[in-house]
């Protein structure tokens, strides 16, 4: 796939560097020794596909959603079902789920479209309704009784309230919104959009949702960026996939986004998660591979060979110091323990 030209006056032409990733002079070196602790067998014959895992560190809870169309629940600790949690049936595979810390209220979406709200406290779950026959394409928090949500085609965005149930549409841009993404530290919400562009929203004016700014990724996959955000020294960043054997790194200052490191792999990426800890990108592809790639300087750390061969998502339990790492064909989550 051909690289996006880059236009946007949002973000300054300099060539990507370490020099704004200085490592603190007070960070203390850990050591690195990955091991395969444990692994989950999920009651599915299907395997997860592209479906998806969730970990909730407030209530020791694995949430796991295979290509069977239930939800699932476990123990984090012991890795048995959890018997006072019966599955529950959705319309299809759980595609995305998104929590906010100052809830016990998930947001469901699941790859038909439908977004469904789960009490993790009751154990109970409703289906949204739905102003429009369209699709839901994509669904992030903004706050703790509000969600961004977008509809497929329409080229909008929508926000809805925990306590009404209703959507209000806020405005047209310039392309599908595909994905959103959350900063936890900044009032900042990212809209992946289907061009490539990847526009950045105010969220501490509801009902305003100013637009501050935009970058242009990479395109991978659906012509897609999916960015993550993590801390490091004190400060906010964005890592989107570029080109799919690429990582990008952008530093982010009043809404304008400079391109910082670009960590190069050798495969298709699958899924990343940052290590805090260790200042590392753990990524996965579609093999048996885990590697650990240094942010500051973008090199492999380590290559760590995994009891499954075909993963295609992860997961980070931070708590535990461990990430999960999903089967494509199988019903199975594999824990790699991070020492």
């Amino acid at each position: 796939m051909q690289p996006v030209q880059n236009c946007n006056k949002d973000i300054q032409n300099t060539n990507p560097s370490s020099k704004e990733l200085v490592p603190s002079s007070k960070s203390s070196q850990h050591s690195f020794s990955p091991f395969s602790a444990n692994s989950l067998q999920i009651d599915s014959s299907q395997g997860f596909g592209y479906g998806c895992a969730y970990y909730s560190q407030k209530h020791n809870m694995i949430i796991a959603s295979p290509r069977g169309k239930t939800i699932q629940f476990y123990d984090a600790t012991t890795l048995l079902p959890l018997k006072d949690r019966k599955s529950l049936k959705v319309d299809d595979v759980v595609k995305k789920i998104s929590a906010q810390e100052k809830t016990d209220i998930l947001i469901i979406q699941s790859s038909s479209g439908s977004l469904y709200l789960y009490n993790i406290d009751t154990h109970t779950m409703e289906e949204t309704p739905k102003d429009s026959e369209a699709d839901v394409s994509t669904v992030e928090f903004v706050n703790p009784t509000s969600y961004a949500f977008s509809m497929f085609q329409s080229n909008e965005l929508y926000i809805g309230s925990l306590e009404n149930r209703e959507g209000l549409k806020y405005g047209s841009v310039d392309s599908d919104s595909r994905y959103l993404h959350r900063l936890p530290k900044s009032p900042l919400l990212l809209s992946s959009l289907d061009n490539g562009s990847v526009l950045i929203y105010r969220t501490d004016r509801l009902p305003q949702l100013p637009i501050i700014g935009r970058f242009q990724g990479e395109r991978v996959w659906e012509s897609v960026v999916f960015p993550q955000s993590f801390m490091m020294n004190g400060k906010e960043y964005v890592a989107t996939i570029a080109q799919e054997k690429a990582i990008e790194i952008w530093g982010m200052t009043k809404g304008r986004m400079k391109l910082v490191k670009v960590i190069q792999t050798e495969k298709r990426i699958c899924s990343f998660v940052y290590l805090e800890r260790y200042k590392m990108i753990a990524v996965v592809y579609p093999s048996r591979y885990v590697e650990f790639f240094k942010v500051l300087s973008g090199k492999l750390e380590k290559r760590f060979e995994m009891k499954i061969s075909d993963a295609c998502s992860m997961f980070l339990m931070k708590d535990r110091n461990m990430i999960g790492v999903v089967s494509f064909y199988q019903g199975i989550i594999e824990f790699i323990q991070l020492q």
